[in-house]
């Protein structure tokens, strides 16, 4: 740190060096600038030692400048209104280069301390570091680096203020010397003019008096026409004597003899050609022309003597001009080479400072990008102005661009958002994050739009990135895909509803089983009162017994499909196939719900093939599958309805069709009327018996047999139809064989 006796050392030699430069440059300048080298020793000061330096120069510059080079010089006069402007403007001026100069020293405290806590972080997180070279923290350096740099450039500052000025003066001269040369130019038209002006009037004399002797008229033209130029030559003189105000006085003296000189030429002319020749010669003797011309030759020499001492005066100006400017050229480019140098040492010596604060930065950026490159997260960091600076590998493959492409696009273009459900475009959090100061997030639905236009669901969050003063600079946004969690959450909402509708469904077949049930058991216990009642009566015992078989059959069929429900559950229907036709299994069904159908009035038609079909089945399972759906067709068939069952051969399969014209199914049903428990009309069923695991036992049995089940229907009201597709034995077409279609009333 530089010392106070120092600073105020430096001020004084740069007063004093400043007064004497004033004083060298003050034949060129006399009293313009008076302090214009005075406020280079200000920034000095400035420089130098801070304001208080800076302002005891200033004081005691202008107390020096305005003794020394402000007219009348050797007084210190207040009074003058003048001079007030001028020590307010010199104050202004003076306060400015201060203001500028503490700036400067902030400035650089700024950095000095950026420095130092940079190199303080380094130690902590790496000792050993800290004494390697170069990479010492700034508290560990040699004193006086601050002072140095405040010395490059300060050096650089006075060298540039040197040439400045000396440019500055010496384009002053040679423009000085320019404007001489256009004024010479201008004395020489000046002198031109009126030496024309002098032949014109004397050819016009000429041409007057060759008239009065030869009387030929020929001798009026050139008098004329000098009288015409001299009139031109006149207004011309009159432009170029403008500026000058005894020049234009001569002039009007010299326009006066020539009027009078015109006007003797005119009268004799006149005379003349009016047959008064001796009247003309009369005028001619009496010497008034020659009075005339002797005005005018006089008057024209004064003016003619007045723009030669002009011209005399104006190259000597101009030799003084050059001479001044080769001599400040001269000064100002050795000052310049000697203060380079002062300037380029100083600077060699702070640079070394700052490279090694540079180094320092440019470890804890290198540390912060490897840091940010290592998160597993996807990572954005943005400028003020929302433009991106920094993406890491996971953000460049999330996104679709790499850093080269990304950098300096807007946050908007590189990472797009959309909502998932209404495909509305959102705001970039990093934005939003700046313009509100604070931590924000996107939504529950948000998909970011890669490059390549597809999408993946993210999480993120954007935080504002502030400097030491609080001011948000930037943003870093982090997200990360979501894909994968969006698929198990997904599953598990699936699960969920799975399970829910299970779970409801259980509930509701174990209700419809607890009604089953029910309604064999009270018929049994009735008639089993009946029979301890009867009293050995044979046609009440009878009756009785065929009840009490019905209910325990119906009983059987229960137990059997809740058998099937558990092996259905648990995967394990076995089928004993062999080869079997498919026309005895399917009368065996027929045969099996003719008794329902009678009850109902339905009418059941068959139609078979006349060849017989062979298939590798189980005929109990089979006989089962077409029974179920035989029975659900009657049961769902109102009575009096027809119920119709058809086979075709089709290729390596066999089409079996069971159409009813019963309520129907509605088309929303239709792709789960094989699921389990699945109850369409429950009222009607419960009215019907059943636990409601008939299409689903007919599916899987099916699928057991390489076959498929489908289910069809138009509506509510408009019948259904179940197609059974079973693969053939393959080569088992038959030969002949009965007729085995017809229709079967029932």
């Amino acid at each position: 740190m530089r010392t106070r006796s120092t600073a105020y050392a430096i001020s004084f030699a740069a007063l004093t060096a400043a007064a004497l430069v004033r004083w060298l440059l003050d034949p060129l300048l006399h009293d313009f600038m008076p302090f214009v080298t005075f406020m280079v020793a200000i920034a000095a000061s400035a420089w130098a030692g801070g304001w208080r330096p800076a302002a005891l120069t200033a004081l005691l510059g202008y107390l020096v400048g305005a003794y020394l080079f402000v007219d009348p010089r050797g007084t210190m006069a207040f009074s003058d209104p003048r001079e007030l402007l001028r020590l307010a403007g010199y104050l202004v001026t003076a306060a400015i280069i201060i203001g500028f100069g503490e700036a400067m020293h902030a400035a650089q405290h700024r950095f000095e301390t950026l420095l130092s806590e940079r190199g303080g972080e380094r130690a902590a997180s790496a000792p050993t570091a800290a004494a390697a070279p170069g990479l010492a923290p700034a508290s560990a350096r040699p004193a006086g680096g601050h002072g140095r740099l405040d010395l490059s450039l300060l050096a650089f500052g006075l060298t540039l203020m040197v040439l400045l000025v000396g440019g500055g003066l010496a384009y002053m001269n040679l423009r000085r010397v320019a404007q001489n040369e256009s004024r010479e130019g201008h004395t020489l038209e000046v002198e031109r003019d009126l030496d024309l002006l002098l032949r014109r009037l004397t050819e016009a004399e000429t041409g007057q008096r060759g008239y009065l002797l030869a009387e030929d008229p020929k001798y009026l033209e050139p008098y004329q026409t000098a009288i015409a130029q001299i009139d031109q030559i006149l207004e011309r003189l009159r432009l170029l004597t403008a500026e000058d105000l005894v020049q234009r006085r001569r002039l009007a003296q010299l326009t006066d003899h020539i009027a009078g000189k015109r006007d003797e030429m005119s009268r004799t002319l006149d005379l003349a050609q009016a047959d008064d020749r001796e009247g003309a010669l009369r005028i001619i003797r009496s010497d008034e022309g020659q009075r005339l011309m002797t005005e005018v030759r006089g008057s024209i020499g004064v003016m003619r003597s007045m723009e030669e001492a002009l011209m005399r005066r104006r190259s000597a100006e101009s030799d003084a001009s050059i001479r001044t400017t080769s001599l400040l050229l001269g000064l100002t480019t050795i000052l310049g080479v000697l203060m380079v140098c002062v300037a380029f040492e100083f600077s060699r010596q702070s640079l070394r400072v700052q490279r090694r604060g540079a180094d320092l930065i440019a470890d804890e950026r290198e540390r912060l990008r490897v840091t940010l490159a290592s998160i597993g997260d996807a990572v954005i960091v943005t400028g003020v102005d929302g433009r991106i600076a920094f993406l890491n590998a996971v953000a460049e493959a999330l996104t679709g661009w790499t850093q080269s492409e990304a950098a300096g696009r807007p946050l908007g273009e590189i990472f797009h958002l959309l909502d998932e459900t209404t495909r509305a475009r959102q705001e970039a959090p990093g934005l939003r994050a700046m313009r509100e100061g604070a931590i924000v997030g996107v939504g529950n639905h948000a998909v970011l739009v890669r490059k390549d236009g597809s999408e993946r669901p993210i999480d993120d969050s954007a935080s504002p990135i502030r400097d030491g003063r609080g001011t948000v600079v930037g943003c870093v946004l982090v997200f990360r895909d979501i894909t994968e969690r969006r698929r198990v959450e997904r599953r598990m909402r699936d699960l969920l509803e799975e399970l829910q509708v299970g779970d409801r469904r259980k509930n509701e077949f174990l209700a419809i089983l607890a009604h089953e049930l029910r309604g064999p058991l009270a018929p049994l216990r009735n008639s089993l009162e009946i029979l301890k009642r009867s009293g050995g009566d044979r046609e009440v015992i009878q009756i009785s017994i065929g009840t009490m078989d019905r209910q325990l059959r119906h009983l059987v069929r229960l137990v059997d499909e809740l058998i099937d429900i558990s092996r259905i559950t648990r995967d394990t229907i076995e089928l004993r196939k062999d080869t079997v036709e498919l026309a005895p299994v399917v009368q065996q069904s027929v045969e099996a719900c003719r008794p329902i159908a009678e009850s109902a009035h339905q009418s059941v038609s068959v139609h078979l093939p006349d060849e017989p079909i062979r298939l590798h089945a189980d005929p109990v399972r089979l006989a089962q599958v077409f029974g179920n759906l035989l029975g659900n067709a009657s049961k769902f068939t109102q009575p009096g309805g027809s119920i119709a069952l058809e086979a075709e051969r089709e290729g390596s399969d066999v089409i079996v069709k069971v159409r009813d014209t019963g309520i129907g199914i509605p088309r929303e049903s239709l792709g789960r009327v094989f699921e389990m428990f699945t109850q369409l009309d429950q009222s009607l069923e419960r009215s019907q018996g059943g636990l409601g695991i008939g299409l689903t036992l007919v599916k899987r049995l099916v699928e057991l047999h390489d076959g498929s089940v489908e289910a069809h229907s138009e509506g509510r009201g408009r019948g259904s139809e179940f197609v059974v597709r079973l693969p053939v034995i393959p080569g088992a077409r038959g030969d002949g064989g009965a007729a085995q279609g017809g229709q079967t009333p029932a």
